[in-house]
């Protein structure tokens, strides 16, 4: 058979809706015919689902075909890892619905290697004759086989008579699918037949008709004759209007303005002018003059004249007009590359949508955002109730435990074939603050919590499911309908759009505060338990699945997706294990996830600690970047005839190149603080007993130049040692040659909220600002400001995403305050300059780093030789600086005393009045609220501002203070004018002042000689010897029952719990009475012990105080 025949075929296989049973059932009536024995199993479902068909038979009038004889089928097993080599994995290349499939015979590779092993050695040599290149399999679907069974076609008749069956099972199905499945309406497509229906159509081609009728019958009976009705003549012609009770106040004028013209009359006259913008602008032109054939005297006369004197100057004039130019443009000679003076246009934005869900995220913000790397249109994204980069001015008086329970902050997955909503929910029990996409699996979604967690989802053909049109008679969409009516108030669990996470990680191994970036290593390197970084052998023909994260507790951890779980030490289990089959069927593992069993043990391998240097604080990280090499992507099944359409969903793939950058154990991150930093660990040497090891990094260099937190950081995707930072209102940009400052920052009159390098002009990267715009910045064009601004949003704006893959049109989201995602078209920009924009950058760099070097060590030499001036300038700054903590303290004083006051009287005006004077208290009420109105109208009125006010009172304010301060120190000073007065008697006349009488002497004061001091130290000697003595002779050993322990903790037990409640009081002092008495007669016999043991120890000496 060609190989245009057998993809014929094979597509027919693969468009047939042919069931498995029945190509089964043909298989088994003909293999019975021959004499072949089948299991009861296969025989019992083989006679179920012939009852089926009979009865499908009776309903849908349809008739199975003819049973054939096929010689040359036979029944195989194939293991799992054999469907893999030969590409016949069941749930994936062959299913229930498209059991066959063809196989080529080169696949069957280890037929040549073994000779036992294999499943198809019973059938070897039938294979080796069959004559074709590939071999026909069919799958049996059976749920109580432990193993996956297939039919082969071992001879080139079967293989043609299953084929002929195929073909004519597909013809019935589809014709019994035109007449029994409903079919979706589609949309309308114009093709012209509108117009024939319009000719069919009644349409009214002239205007309605006015018709006017007139009668004889008379509409005025008589003549009307009108009169004057006089309100006099009526008896309620006049109505009194009372003036009611409440009196009015009156408003004297006191004061008349009347205009007076003291100036004379003004006359304006107008002119008609066209107003035009300045330009500078030059014109080619010729010069026009006159033939003039004779000259008169008098002219020749005085050209004589003018020539003999003036001849000199001239000469002069013209020997230097020869020699030089003046009207050539010295900017242009001045020119090296003409290119660079040209600015780089622009790009054009186009609006093509936006994602918004208002339902599940209002008043929410895009915290996160994940492109997906090997699907066109698909986007993950990640809602929060605040970002890193908003700034909100607030008391913290938010319920963290209530928001964590019911607020909802979900993860959602958007795609370009529906804008309208959301692909899939990603559920969560914890807020999620970063996700991440794999990048070498399409089907991992990777997210950090703010409680420190990682979660990951598994959406293994969960869009498939959704996207795939169902299709339904007429009576299974009413029986549908009918039992959703019964269990409206059952819910709904098995919503496909809902996706559970898979793992989450173990929480006393997770950071204890907020995860805020997550970083991949490369897939040809790992890094192992002892946390160094490694290569992995190309023999091995693997990869790593690794990454880092980041957290505002200044810890960084490192994680791996393919390690094995380890289960914790549990108590033995005494309930009887359930009867499971040993290996589930292959249906029901395609949905699993294969690191499914990472859930709550998922803990990372390796911890680095970030401390504050000279202090033994913890770094609050807020991003982080680490060295590794961008993946490329190639699509999977490439088609040059396919038409460009942005919502196709194109599949790619990633190419695995090795990388060429040295192995280094170094980061770069940013912390809330607002400190660039550069961090590495060193690992161990052997392996320590911890389950978590932890290293302490050493910070190479550290520097804080921004006034917020760091927001962003970012390496170029030209130069390896570029970052880029943003935080507060500048950004900065970072060389690791250069240490404490960067080779470049700026700083705006707006704060940032992101800063990222270009993705298809890596030498511009652009910036998002607070009020809506992005800039655009070029380095080699322009370093002092921005070559491009852009409005594209009236308030904040928290980043730009530019889509992951190339596409024919490229696509730029920007995410805003609101929590909508607004997509658009950008312009394709020029891919040719990547090396030499690559050769700037790295001369740029190395310029600036040169000259920040020369200026620093001048700097240095220049501190040296003034050390006096900068030591007077810095005890200058240091009275500056407490002068001003002064000042503060001060404000901060005043500040409290105003709000205590605010607080006194926002409190006064809540109190409730007193009894009887509610009237009272209402119009104190009113004149306050009327005396802050005419405040706020009149100072609006004139324009003035209380802040520029109270700035404007502030030296007049000072001034009193100082004088009220000076008041007070006069009258301490005058309080203490008696103190004053006897110190300057002292001074003065010493004389004069009596004597002071000296203390009484204190008895217990005595000294002690050195003999006495001798004899007590001999005789504490000696009583100590003797009772170490005594100690010695008896030990004192302390008894313990546990039986006698557990029986009163029994009985204390039940006395708490009322197990006695029932004895009568009687009993209850009689025991009591008897505990005492046997207390006391044990006190008793202990006693004559204590007696009796000190007699004997004091039996040798004549007396001793214990017997006294």
């Amino acid at each position: 058979m060609d190989k245009e025949t057998s993809v014929t075929i094979s597509e027919k296989i693969q468009h047939t809706s042919t069931s498995n049973s029945f190509a089964t059932r043909i298989i088994k009536q003909s293999s019975e015919q021959e004499g072949e024995q089948f299991p009861p199993s296969e025989v019992s479902a083989t006679y179920k689902k012939r009852r089926k068909n009979k009865r499908k038979k009776k309903l849908d009038d349809y008739t199975p075909p003819p049973v054939f004889d096929i010689p040359g089928v036979t029944k195989i097993t194939i293991s799992p890892i054999t469907q893999k080599i030969i590409n016949c994995s069941v749930g994936e290349q062959v299913t229930a619905e498209h059991p066959w499939k063809y196989v080529p015979k080169e696949a069957i590779d280890n037929l040549e290697l073994s000779k036992t092993s294999s499943e198809f050695s019973p059938i070897k040599s039938e294979i080796l004759n069959y004559p074709r290149e590939e071999l026909l399999l069919g799958y049996i679907a059976d749920e109580s086989a432990e193993n996956d069974m297939f039919y082969i076609c071992l001879t080139e008749p079967a293989e043609k008579a299953v084929s002929e069956i195929i073909d004519k099972a597909q013809k019935e199905q589809e014709e019994r699918l035109n007449y029994a499945v409903y079919k979706r309406a589609k949309p309308w497509k114009n093709l012209g037949s509108e117009e024939d229906v319009d000719l069919m159509l009644l349409v009214t081609n002239r205007p309605l008709l006015e018709v006017e009728l007139e009668a004889r019958y008379p509409v005025l009976s008589t003549k009307c004759e009108f009169r004057l009705k006089l309100a006099r003549n009526e008896k309620l012609g006049y109505t009194e209007l009372l003036r009611g009770k409440k009196v009015y106040e009156n408003v004297h004028k006191k004061k008349i303005d009347s205009a007076i013209q003291v100036t004379p009359t003004v006359a304006s006259n107008m002119a008609q002018t066209i107003y035009t913008y300045p330009t500078n602008a030059w014109t080619q032109y010729e010069y026009e003059y006159e033939e003039i054939n004779q000259f008169s005297a008098a002219f020749e006369e005085n050209i004589q004249s003018f020539t003999a004197t003036k001849m000199d100057t001239i000469s002069d004039m013209l020997n230097v007009n020869g020699l030089i130019n003046f009207y050539t443009s010295d900017y242009i000679n001045l020119i090296n590359d003409y290119k660079y003076t040209r600015i780089p246009e622009a790009a054009t934005v186009k609006p093509y949508t936006s994602f918004t869900e208002e339902v599940l995220c209002k008043r929410k913000e895009i915290i996160s955002l994940s492109w997906h790397p090997m699907w066109t249109g698909t986007v993950a994204i990640a809602y929060s109730e605040e970002t890193f980069s908003s700034y909100k001015q607030y008391k913290p008086n938010k319920d963290v435990i209530n928001e964590s329970v019911y607020s909802v902050t979900p993860v959602l997955l958007w795609s370009f074939k529906d804008t309208l909503k959301p692909r899939l929910h990603l559920e969560t029990s914890r807020e999620i603050s970063v996700i991440s996409f794999c990048p070498l699996d399409e089907n991992i979604l990777i997210g950090g919590c703010k409680s420190g967690q990682i979660v990951i989802w598994d959406i293994r053909n969960k869009l498939d499911d959704i996207e795939k049109e169902e299709f339904l008679t007429v009576t299974q969409q009413q029986y549908r309908v009918l039992i959703y009516s019964l269990v409206r108030w059952m819910k709904n669990v098995k919503d496909l759009n809902v996706v559970r996470p898979i793992v989450v990680s173990d929480l006393k191994y997770s950071h204890k505060s907020s995860v805020t970036s997550i970083e991949w290593f490369s897939p040809f390197r790992e890094m192992s338990k002892l946390g160094k970084i490694e290569e992995i052998p190309e023999d091995q023909k693997r990869t790593s699945l690794q990454f880092m994260t980041a957290s505002t507790d200044g810890s960084v951890m490192c994680w791996d997706i393919q390690i094995k779980p380890t289960l914790p030490r549990i108590a033995f289990d005494y309930r009887t294990p359930l009867r499971r089959l040993k290996q589930l069927p292959s249906a029901l593992n395609i949905d699993v996830s294969p690191i499914k069993a990472l859930n709550r043990t998922l803990k990372p391998f390796y911890q680095i600690q970030l401390i504050e240097p000279k202090t033994t604080r913890d770094l609050p990280l807020s991003c982080l970047n680490i060295a590794s090499t961008a993946l490329e992507y190639k699509e999977q099944n490439p088609d040059l005839s396919r038409k460009f359409n942005i919502t196709d969903r194109i599949l790619h793939k990633p190419v695995y190149n090795r990388p060429t950058h040295h192995l280094v154990n170094k980061l770069v991150a940013g912390t809330s603080l607002g400190d660039f930093l550069i961090a590495g660990w060193e690992g161990f040497e052997f392996e320590e007993e911890e389950i978590l090891p932890k290293e302490v990094s050493k910070i190479e260099n550290i520097a804080k130049y921004h006034d917020g937190p760091v927001i962003s950081v970012h390496r170029s995707p030209l130069h390896s040692d570029l970052y880029l930072t943003v935080g507060g209102k500048v950004f900065a940009l970072w060389n690791s040659q250069l240490q404490d400052r960067p080779i470049l920052w700026r700083r705006s009159k707006c704060k940032y909220t992101q800063g990222v390098w270009n993705t298809y002009r890596p030498s511009m990267f652009r910036l998002t600002r607070f009020d809506g715009c992005v800039e655009m910045w070029h380095l080699k064009t322009r370093s002092d400001k921005c070559i491009d601004l852009k409005q594209l949003s009236g308030k904040c704006l928290t980043g730009t995403y530019t889509h992951s893959l190339a596409m024919e049109q490229n696509v730029m989201g920007i995410a805003n305050s609101r929590g909508t995602l607004r997509l658009y078209y950008i312009d394709h920009e020029p891919m040719d300059q990547s090396e030499n924009d690559k050769l700037n950058i790295s001369k740029f760099c190395e310029k600036e780093v040169q000259r920040k070097l020369h200026f620093q060590k001048w700097q240095n030499k220049w501190f040296e030789k003034h050390a006096d001036l900068m030591n007077e300038k810095k005890q200058k700054e240091l009275l500056l600086q407490k002068e001003q903590i002064k000042r503060e303290k001060e404000r901060l004083a005043e500040e409290r005393i105003r709000q205590q006051k605010e607080e006194a009287e926002r409190k006064a005006l809540l109190k409730p009045p007193e009894r009887g004077k509610r009237q009272e208290w209402v119009h104190q009420q009113w004149m306050a609220k009327e005396k802050k109105r005419l405040t706020k109208v009149l100072l609006e009125q004139k324009g003035l501002d209380i802040k520029v006010l109270e700035q404007n009172q502030l030296p007049l304010t000072k001034a009193a203070e100082d004088e009220q301060t000076k008041k007070l120190k006069q009258v301490q000073r005058l309080e203490k004018a008696s103190k004053i007065f006897d110190d300057t008697v002292a001074v003065l006349f010493p004389d004069a002042i009596e004597p002071k009488v000296p203390p009484p002497i204190d008895p217990y004061n005595w000294e002690v000689t050195v003999t006495e001091r001798t004899e007590h130290f001999e005789e504490y000697q000696r009583i100590e010897s003797e009772f170490q003595e005594y100690v010695s002779a008896n030990p004192y050993i302390h008894s313990f029952n546990w039986i006698t322990f557990l029986n009163s903790g029994k009985e204390r037990r039940k006395t708490l719990d009322g197990y006695y409640s029932r004895t009568s009081h009687r009993s209850r002092i009689l025991k009591e009475k008897q505990a005492r008495i046997k207390a006391a007669k044990l006190a008793e016999m202990i006693e004559q012990e204590k007696a009796k043991t000190i007699k004997a120890a004091c039996a040798p000496q004549s007396r001793c105080h214990h017997c006294e």
